[in-house]
């Protein structure tokens, strides 16, 4: 995560737009199955969509967010539950084809648009490329009218 975060924010001129194994590795680390890589990468987050060109940083991390959600194996509420020992819960991205709970996509989506000093037009694009996240059935039965 610190590798992505000093590339993004150091050298991102230099990335010349090929920023998008960055934007994976960051959402492999939001999505994994350590509780505490979660908890200290979503500041890391929120730090990287606050900064000047943070708008366009997490509309393009809600993008890929969105890919990944299409193959991704998200638990339900009755499995998160069942699995609550931490047997494979939370493990969707670590190669192993676990599952990540619905929490898990929630606090992304949540770190994807927490950005400060967010323009009112960057706000309406921020909630328009994160209505596709926000209606996921595991997240609409965790949380009713996520977006």
């Amino acid at each position: 995560m610190q590798l992505c975060e000093r590339l993004l924010l150091d050298h991102a001129h230099r990335l010349n737009g090929k920023s998008n194994p960055l934007h994976k590795g960051i959402i492999f680390c939001l999505t994994a199955s350590s509780s505490s890589l979660h908890l200290r990468c979503r500041p890391v987050v929120k730090k990287l969509v606050s900064v000047l060109g943070g708008t366009q940083l997490a509309r393009s991390l809600l993008k890929e967010f969105t890919r990944f959600l299409e193959t991704a194996k998200i638990q339900s509420g009755e499995n998160a539950k069942e699995n609550k020992d931490g047997s494979d819960a939370g493990s969707g991205c670590s190669g192993g084809g676990g599952e990540i709970t619905a929490k898990v996509v929630v606090n992304c989506i949540t770190a994807f648009c927490s950005g400060s000093n967010i323009a009112p037009e960057d706000a309406q694009l921020l909630a328009l490329d994160s209505l596709i996240c926000c209606h996921h059935p595991a997240v609409g039965m965790l949380i009713k009218f996520c977006y």
